[in-house]
């Protein structure tokens, strides 16, 4: 047989002995969800809860507060809780317009949220099933890239992240739904359209960049058609139509945040060895309490491991399938791997200095993601390849095949003899020795098993079942299992433990200072439980929002930067120089000790949130925040205000205004102030541009204070101050979103039932 003979040329049951697809969808769908039962039993039944890494200090947190706001009828627009207030819909990762998070809103947490987790694991393997089966025409092709999809290294990791795992679930998906609806008119263009918002909504961009970049590639040097090419662009123009209620936000968010400059560009590419990751996948890795494997060169994704039979069948593809869709995901691939090096593959360098706006991606490792996908499919087509084409028995291309796996031994046993002679820190050689050697083999398993697979018809339906089981045993030992905890861990209440009574929301707030941030940030309990419970009662990260503490701190993927900047004076503060007067005026009533990690300091000196009656004091940016940095700004007595209000405010001393009654919910404040004549009222939360003041129901300008916070002024008497945020941006996006969204449903319904009449006639003729 022609070696240059394509997928698309030869009849599927070129092999006389090949067996039909016994493969079908239900049954794929079947054995992944038991796969998922077997793996994550306690997860399922909701005795126990993912803890590892981010899902509990970021995931778990923001789903809690996103469920009471959804309780009090109110959507989550700003949170109160953390960084003195912050934008939190617009965060976009918060996933608060996201549909499938009713699982969550509706169902009693911790369980819901690893089973949205679970689920979109679950989504993902199945949308790699269906697409990898429509480009191959072969469902064993696709149930070899639906498993190595959904059990793959950065597919376990991404359990951390609920929004990033839903992203990636919707992945094959997109993918597969918009090569459809470029193709044809009609249902498939609007399902795209759909199916495409969803995955928007869920809330990772880099992640849905790489899934367009997949999709424009393909559509670009695949056969080029200008019908494809505009019916994909109006795919995109309805998508970000539908979705403008969550984008108009985050993009005024991202350029206020300073993002790309805010964070290192660059920071922890994959290492020069981390191609040696994809054999070894322990190697140069050390193991870190609660069981995981961790390289200190790049700590951000764990594990971007492809099952070794899923890389051999990818290899095969490109030896042997000569077609436009192997080149171009063969081309991402390897294009990934470079870009995921950062700096030191120097193509991410050149783009970033070429187009600094990269750096919001932050991570370069992310790229290895497109390898996620690519990989898999890959391995579909060769699949596909070796069922169709090669004879059984010993010949041409079982003796290249058995090639391809002595150079992958070759290079295994290369990478760790390397690692053996010139060591990193930390590293466990003895079990990355012995993981690769599993991996090695599951390999050779996998080899012998593609040797007979187009023998006789049993022999070729038990080899292709050992194939599937061994790819899946591969995937899912490649590293120790994930880590969970007892589901009680999450219950609220667990600060009140350790601060009696907690700071009421309201009125005051706490801190971590870095001696407990460095603490727990670079260290861990071996037991999951208590490792929670002690991040817990320190407040680390998010974890203030699950027992409705506010907090000065906060983790999140955006910030604004001038309370950033007020941080950072609290954060890098020593024992001698710590900014009192700042902490009194943010009303910091407790905060843990500047030297004693974990042990809670109780401050009598906080200002309440909403205070009145300071003197003004007018200077610039730079002034102000040295100046309440100091150890003499009294917040009673004096307030910050730009030198743009000068013209505006007419208070020129200290007043006798008091605050007589204050209600302060998330997003709204209702005040009473009495004064003798013009005084100024402050607030400390964050200034930020949709909130609005009404001074006896009339508008009044807010004026940034201290900095990064609020004031305005009211008349002489006693009137009713209100508070609102109110984000303009995302009403509109609301109204492009809700009209975008009805015109696609409507046509949807009305392609679908034309199509079903077209199908109806033909029959009948």
């Amino acid at each position: 047989m022609n070696l240059s003979t394509t997928l698309d040329t030869v009849p599927v049951q070129s092999v006389s002995t090949a067996s039909p697809d016994w493969m079908t969808a239900r049954r794929f769908a079947l054995a992944l969800a038991v796969f998922l039962i077997a793996l994550f039993p306690g997860v399922i039944t909701g005795s126990q809860s993912f803890v590892f890494r981010d899902f509990s200090i970021f995931g778990y947190p923001v789903a809690f507060y996103h469920r009471e706001c959804f309780w009090r009828g109110e959507i989550p627009l700003w949170n109160n809780l953390s960084n003195c207030g912050i934008p939190f819909l617009a965060q976009w990762n918060t996933m608060t317009l996201y549909p499938l998070s009713l699982i969550y809103l509706l169902l009693p947490l911790p369980w819901s949220l690893n089973l949205f987790s679970i689920f979109h694991l679950f989504l993902g393997g199945m949308g790699m099933f269906f697409l990898a089966s429509r480009w191959t025409r072969c469902s064993i092709s696709g149930a070899v890239a639906g498993l190595a999809f959904a059990f793959s290294g950065i597919a376990t990791v991404a359990l951390a992240w609920p929004n990033i795992i839903a992203v990636l679930g919707w992945m094959p998906w997109v993918i597969l739904t918009v090569d459809r609806g470029s193709q044809e008119a009609g249902v498939h263009f609007w399902t795209a359209v759909l199916v495409g918002t969803l995955q928007m909504l869920a809330g990772m961009p880099e992640f849905i960049v790489f899934t367009w970049i997949v999709i424009a590639a393909l559509l670009l040097f695949e056969t080029p058609s200008r019908i494809k090419f505009l019916r994909m662009a109006a795919i995109v123009v309805m998508i970000a139509a539908t979705s403008a209620a969550q984008l108009l936000p985050f993009l005024e968010l991202l350029l206020q945040s300073r993002r790309q400059t805010m964070f290192e560009p660059g920071a922890w590419p994959m290492p020069l060895w981390g191609w040696a990751s994809l054999l070894a996948p322990l190697i140069h890795t050390r193991p870190v309490p609660l069981g995981v494997y961790m390289s200190d060169a790049q700590p951000v994704i764990t594990s971007y491991y492809v099952a070794l039979p899923a890389f051999v069948l990818a290899i095969v593809a490109l030896i042997w399938v000569r077609t436009r869709k192997v080149y171009v995901l063969a081309a991402l691939s390897f294009l990934a791997l470079w870009l995921a090096m950062g700096r030191q593959g120097y193509l991410y360098k050149w783009l970033l200095e070429l187009w600094p706006f990269l750096g919001v991606f932050r991570y370069p490792v992310k790229f290895v993601v497109a390898l996620m996908f690519c990989v898999p499919v890959l391995a579909a087509f060769g699949m596909a390849f070796w069922r169709k084409n090669a004879p059984p028995g010993f010949n041409r291309h079982t003796h290249v095949l058995v090639g391809v796996a002595a150079a992958l031994i070759a290079l295994t046993v290369a990478a760790l003899w390397r690692a053996q002679q010139q060591p990193l820190p930390g590293d466990d050689w003895p079990a990355a020795a012995k993981n690769a050697a599993w991996r090695l083999f599951f390999l050779l398993v996998s080899v012998a098993a593609l040797v007979v697979l187009n023998s006789t018809r049993r022999q070729t339906l038990v080899a292709t079942g050992v194939l599937l089981l061994v790819l899946l045993v591969d995937s899912i030992t490649h590293a120790p299992r994930y880590p969970t905890v007892s589901a009680k861990a999450f219950a609220p209440g667990a600060i009140a433990r350790h601060i009696d009574p907690p700071p009421p929301p309201e009125s005051s707030r706490a801190f971590m200072t870095r001696a407990t941030h460095d603490f727990l940030y670079f260290g861990m309990l071996n037991d999951p439980f208590d490792d929670l419970i002690g991040r817990r009662v320190s407040l680390f990260g998010n974890l203030n929002l699950i027992d409705n503490v506010a907090s000065a701190d906060g983790f999140f993927s955006m910030y604004l930067p001038a309370q950033r900047d007020i941080w950072t004076r609290l954060f890098a503060a020593q024992a001698d120089t710590f900014p009192a007067g700042l902490a009194d005026f943010l009303g910091v009533s407790h905060m843990t000790s500047l030297t004693k990690p974990m042990q809670w300091i109780t401050r009598s000196n906080a200002l309440g949130l909403v205070s009145a009656g300071q003197s003004p004091m007018f200077t610039n940016a730079h002034a102000t925040i040295n100046a309440i940095a100091q150890e003499s700004f009294d917040p009673r007595a004096t307030v910050y205000l730009p030198l743009a209000a000068q013209n505006d405010i007419t208070v020129t001393r200290p007043t006798d205004a008091k605050i007589l009654r204050r209600e302060i919910q998330s997003q709204r404040m209702v005040l009473q102030v009495q004064s003798s004549e013009p005084s100024l009222v402050v607030v400390a939360a964050s200034h930020y541009k949709h909130w609005s003041a009404f001074v006896d129901g009339q508008p009044a300008k807010i004026w940034p204070a201290n900095y990064a916070f609020q004031a305005l002024q009211v008349p002489a008497g006693r009137h009713d101050v209100e508070l609102r945020y109110v984000d303009s941006l995302f009403h509109l996006g609301c109204a492009i979103s809700l009209a975008a969204l009805g015109l696609s449903l409507a046509a949807l319904a009305y392609t679908w039932k034309r199509a079903r009449q077209t199908n109806r006639h033909a029959h009948v003729c």
